[in-house]
């Protein structure tokens, strides 16, 4: 968010022309931790189990076993900072179906890992979601994991899948998978959700005149 403008094209113009190397994704990884996570998140054995299942997949290239190793690696570091997580009690959830955000003309997909909902003293009914994070080898980005917490307590106050229930920071969150770390949603989260919409339509006006990278060749 704080880029300069040339960084802030250079960003763009990497999301518009995207490499055509395969990426390495942690979409098995984060299922079987949400899953985990909505059974009640009991015995931590069984994260070992699933990522000796996913290591043990049948891989036809080097890259689907190096995607199987990664996704492993994912779900064992999960499981060793799992026992230390502070997130509040509540209901978890799977996001149901798709959703995306339109921010200003730009549409960005929302996909949580997990739903979160509870019911205060109060008896009002709150919302929230789950964010899962995960370098190898390193903690995840802080500003990254607040900036995702505040597009969630953002776009939960008025979304329809809120189901009328009141968007809380403090069910707003994103995990660090390496370290345990929980970042809930920060005091400024409004601010920064509207710095988020204010870049989407910047981005939205930017996009057509991106040129391709020097040199590159187009499929």
């Amino acid at each position: 968010m704080a880029a300069s403008d040339v960084a802030k094209r250079t960003v763009i113009q990497k999301c518009k022309f995207r490499p055509l190397a395969r990426l390495v994704q942690h979409k098995e990884a984060r299922a079987s931790i949400g899953h985990w996570m909505r059974q009640g998140a009991g015995d931590s054995d069984a994260l070992t189990a699933e990522a000796a299942r996913i290591r043990r997949k049948i891989a036809d290239t080097d890259f689907e076993a190096e995607v199987n190793e990664h996704n492993a690696g994912y779900v064992e570091a999960f499981r060793d900072i799992c026992d230390q997580l502070a997130i509040p009690a509540c209901d978890m959830e799977a996001l149901a179906g798709k959703v995306s955000i339109n921010m200003n003309g730009l549409d960005v997909r929302y996909a949580p890992d997990l739903i979160l909902k509870n019911t205060n003293r109060n008896n009002v009914a709150k919302i929230g979601a789950m964010f899962l994070l995960y370098s190898k080898g390193k903690s995840a980005s802080t500003e990254e994991a607040l900036y995702l917490s505040a597009l969630s307590y953002g776009y939960l106050e008025d979304a329809p899948i809120n189901n009328g229930c009141e968007s809380d920071k403090a069910l707003c969150i994103s995990v660090c998978a390496y370290s345990g770390t929980v970042h809930p949603a920060p005091g400024n989260s409004k601010r920064r959700f509207s710095n988020m919409m204010a870049a989407g339509a910047t981005i939205s006006d930017l996009w057509p005149a991106i040129p391709a990278p020097k040199n590159a060749r187009l499929a």
